[in-house]
């Protein structure tokens, strides 16, 4: 366009837009030709003041600051223009001029000295005054802001308080103010949703709603804005913005695998090369945080393959590809990975941590050989640092004694030994840190490979020196269980009691040692058990009950006390003792075999309580508390059916025995009926479900027997009542089960069907 395109009134300000264009892009000589032109062009002095208005708020924008002479010039255009149209352009331009100077209390006081304004200038006034005040968490300065909003000026203007809205959440949050935060959030949610919608930024009024809402924790209010923002304006440049922060939401709640999908749909927007590959990296990183291994191992090689990446960055995502091969069980997709070419490009360093990772991985799978020949092939490559050097020895030698290698386990514990004792310059801080401990440890491990060798005398040397030369490690506290143990394995029970109770008496009452403390106390008890002394071994674990309530071993420890009560005819306090466990560890899995044995020692109570021939009402009692116990555990659902058979032969069982102590005939017969109706239905339901989850192999160890043991029982109640038909029936059903691989027994119950022939 050319001047002479317009009329001579409209030509200064075709010059003028040319200038304010020019200076936007910082062509100030172009500009000051322009303005000049715009000033000439003008053909009434109003239109020239006007110019040179705004040339000099050019000239002042452009500017990081103002001398103090114009600041007078400008404060006193400012009091000339009091009550004309251009008087609120001016005395804007006056406080912007004093911010830029860093003079924002004089700017703030200008500006409040400037008002009332015409309402048309009130939202600049109201931005200026929030974005001035010295404290972004301050009140004065979130009603600044939500009267801009409520005024509703263009989108510029509105997205300015906006942000200023969002910062004076964070300044309080920075402040330590969390709940003035969540008070101010929740105040600027009720007036930003009270006014009407306006499309020219309804968009990024939803957004800073959602950061908001995000910045204080309410993740359900910013997930459902952040939604509602994209199903309003799915063409919103806000869009990505927004499906950002569904991720963030997602990470926040711990819900990775609710973010993959929002990740990906975001790598489906236009994304520069550098944003492209950092979601690439989150969706691994999601996938991987999710527990899908697979996907992450996946995802990583991906980034991994692409060649964009080198260095750390390489080795970081290198490393996380195997060791997510590893949590999805696949050690030998890992070893792959780590002998791969690509393995070549790593550094150094993200190299020999993954090929750790992956020997660690075949020896926690069970894989000794795979993890020692992996071990002594990472040793061999020199100049290793002593960092992992130490870390695969001791792999190794763990594995050696896997292998029942005495003498491999004690060479590279001596290995270990000697590289925890001479460290190099390359040995990080953590690892000098923990030298005397590895050295500590590796003298266990001698200690280990010595018994394993049959060399007990060099054994329990190497701990007794281990002892003096670092009395209070924790090396030396488990090296009184492992001799403990060593003599409970060569037949010495009682010289391993010794050794539990010196570790208790010595280290017990140290919170650091209590988890060895408590072990040794359960061991003792076993100890106590095998030299015929059940009582020591219920003192044993009433002290690591009392002594270490927290122990995981407290659960066990109170079951095998009630086992001992049991075998010590203490049948009431071993049920007392099932009962606490019950209620106290209601939600344990193996909750339903407790419930057995509480059962079992009712049975054995009401046994004892008939043998007393004043305690029948005693032994009944126990006996309907018993029956009651062992119908419940067969009738529940989504049991292991070796359970459920067990159970169901006990409830025949004790049916059977109530009837068998009854002197009425009557009451025999009818309880040896429910008996055997008890005994079909234990052995069928259970062979039923067997076959429905894949024969055999669903009934366990110990499901088939106890099935067999249904079916015995109920052939010899046949046969008690006379009904031999009944019983051969019985017994060929045995038979043809057992040769068809579901219950043991089949031949003896072909013997037992001859006799009952022959009869």
């Amino acid at each position: 366009l050319s001047a002479e395109a317009f009329p001579p009134e409209e030509r200064a300000w075709f010059f003028l837009a040319r200038a304010l264009a020019e200076s936007a892009l910082g062509k100030t000589a172009a500009a000051e030709e322009n303005f000049s032109s715009a000033e000439k062009a003008a053909l009434r002095e109003s239109v020239r003041e006007h110019i040179a208005f705004v040339k000099l708020c050019a000239e002042i924008s452009s500017r990081e600051n103002v001398s103090a002479e114009e600041l007078a010039r400008l404060k006193a255009q400012r009091d000339a223009a009091r009550g004309t149209p251009h008087f609120a352009e001016a005395a804007k331009l006056l406080v912007v001029a004093l911010a830029k100077s860093g003079e924002r209390a004089e700017a703030l006081a200008a500006l409040r000295e400037s008002l009332p304004v015409p309402e048309k200038d009130a939202p600049d006034f109201a931005l200026l005054e929030g974005l001035l005040e010295e404290n972004a968490g301050s009140e004065n300065a979130r009603a600044a802001f939500l009267r801009v909003a409520a005024a509703r000026p263009p989108r510029s203007r509105q997205a300015a308080a906006f942000s200023g809205l969002l910062q004076h959440v964070r300044a309080l949050k920075n402040a330590g103010r969390d709940d003035d935060a969540v008070i101010a959030a929740n105040a600027i949610e009720k007036n930003l949703s009270a006014l009407p919608p306006d499309e020219r930024a309804h968009d990024l009024e939803l957004f800073t709603r959602a950061r908001i809402a995000f910045e204080v924790g309410d993740l359900r209010r910013a997930g459902r804005l952040a939604e509602e923002l994209i199903s309003l304006f799915p063409a919103s440049p806000l869009v990505p913005d927004a499906q950002r922060l569904l991720v963030g939401i997602a990470v926040r709640e711990k819900e990775y695998r609710r973010a993959v999908p929002l990740l990906e749909r975001l790598r489906a927007e236009e994304l520069s090369p550098d944003e492209r590959l950092f979601t690439d990296i989150f969706i691994a990183d999601c996938n991987f945080l999710s527990g899908d291994y697979a996907l992450a191992a996946d995802a990583y090689g991906r980034v991994a393959a692409a060649g964009t990446l080198s260095g750390d960055a390489l080795g970081a995502v290198f490393f996380q590809q195997a060791f997510s091969e590893i949590r999805n069980g696949d050690c030998a997709a890992a070893a792959a990975l780590t002998d791969s070419p690509l393995a070549a490009r790593v550094p150094a360093g993200w190299k020999m941590r993954a090929e750790c990772a992956v020997i660690e991985a075949f020896r926690a799978e069970g894989l000794f050989r795979e993890a020692a020949e992996r071990a002594e092939k990472f040793l061999a490559q020199p100049d290793l640092p002593d960092d992992f050097r130490v870390r695969v020895l001791w792999t190794r030698a763990l594995c050696a004694l896997e292998l029942d290698d005495a003498a491999t386990a004690l060479r590279a514990a001596d290995a270990l030994d000697s590289a925890a004792a001479n460290l190099g310059g390359n040995a990080s801080a953590a690892l000098r840190e923990k030298a005397p401990e590895l050295q500590s440890r590796s003298m266990l491990l001698k200690a280990r490979a010595q018994f394993l060798g049959g060399n007990d005398a060099e054994g329990l040397a190497l701990l007794s020196a281990l002892r003096e030369r670092f009395p209070d490690s924790a090396a030396a506290v488990v090296s009184w269980l492992e001799e403990g143990r060593r003599f409970g394995e060569t037949g010495k029970p009682a010289r391993a009691l010794i050794c539990y109770e010196t570790l208790i008496d010595r280290f017990g009452s140290q919170e650091k040692f209590a988890e060895y403390a408590a072990i040794a106390a359960f061991e003792a008890a076993q100890a106590a058990a095998t030299i015929g002394r059940p009582d020591e071994a219920v003192k044993q674990l009433q002290t690591l009950i009392s002594r270490y309530p927290k122990s995981p071993l407290t659960f066990y420890a109170r079951l095998r006390q009630a086992d001992f009560f049991r075998i010590l005819n203490d049948f009431d306090s071993a049920l007392a003792v099932y009962d606490a466990v019950i209620a106290g560890w209601p939600d344990r899995a193996e909750m339903r075999i407790v419930e057995m044995r509480r059962a079992d020692a009712l049975r054995a109570l009401a046994a004892r309580a008939e043998i007393d021939g004043n305690e029948k009402d005693a032994a009944a009692d126990a006996r309907a508390r018993a029956e009651a116990a062992y119908e419940r555990l067969f009738s529940l659902p989504d049991q292991p059916l070796s359970l459920k058979a067990e159970a169901g032969f006990k409830w025949g069982d004790v049916v059977a025995r109530d009837g068998a102590v009854s002197k009425d005939a009557a009451a025999r017969e009818r309880a040896a009926a429910q008996a055997r109706t008890i005994f079909w239905r234990a052995a069928e339901e259970t062979l039923d479900a067997a076959r429905e989850r894949g024969g055999a192999a669903a009934l366990g160890e110990t499901g088939g027997y106890w099935v067999a043991r249904c079916y015995f029982a109920l052939a010899a109640s046949y046969e008690r009542a006379g009904d031999y038909e009944s019983a051969r029936g019985v017994y060929g059903l045995i038979a043809e089960q057992s040769a068809a691989g579901m219950i043991p027994g089949g031949r003896y119950a072909e013997s037992l069907l001859r006799r009952i022939y022959e009869k």
